[in-house]
């Protein structure tokens, strides 16, 4: 080599220290924007699976409504093995109450209730006699909404 060619490659070798702080600046001010963002998206999916178990027990719960003509399934753990073997997908962490959340579900009522993000729970309620079943979210304690909207209802 050169003593030219040598002069002209230690011009040009690398980033100064400036440079390089500057982009750990801007990754650092760019991952604070993005990770809380992104926690709250995981949240909205862990309730989102919430609904969907919500849904598909409380489907599953119709279908042996059909076949037995009563929701009376006994206990909540009762209730779910019977309607796994109608729908083996529901997964565990759902429970099945009578209308209103206590006790067993009776002949003509079920309330269907599945754990979210955080402490949220997401329920879908049919009371004796109702048209069509209501269904809910409650916050107990959370401190993000997650999938939950103000109106507590989905």
């Amino acid at each position: 080599m050169t003593a030219l060619s040598i002069k002209r490659g230690r011009g040009e070798a690398g980033f100064t220290l400036t440079e390089i702080l500057v982009v750990i600046l801007i990754v650092g001010i760019l991952s604070a924007i993005a990770i809380p963002t992104l926690l709250s998206q995981r949240n909205k999916g862990v309730d989102v699976a919430a609904k969907t178990n919500v849904a598909t027990a409380a489907r599953a719960l119709a279908i042996y409504e059909q076949d037995h003509d009563t929701y009376a399934c006994g206990t909540s753990s009762e209730c779910i093995a019977a309607l796994r073997r109608l729908e083996p997908t529901i997964p565990g962490g759902v429970d099945v109450n009578a209308s209103g959340g206590a006790g067993d579900a009776t002949r003509s009522g079920y309330r269907v209730t599945a754990r979210g993000g955080q402490t949220r729970t997401f329920w879908q309620d049919r009371a004796p006699g109702a048209e069509t079943p209501e269904r809910g979210c409650a916050l107990n304690g959370a401190t993000d909404a997650g999938g939950c909207p103000p109106s507590g209802s989905w």
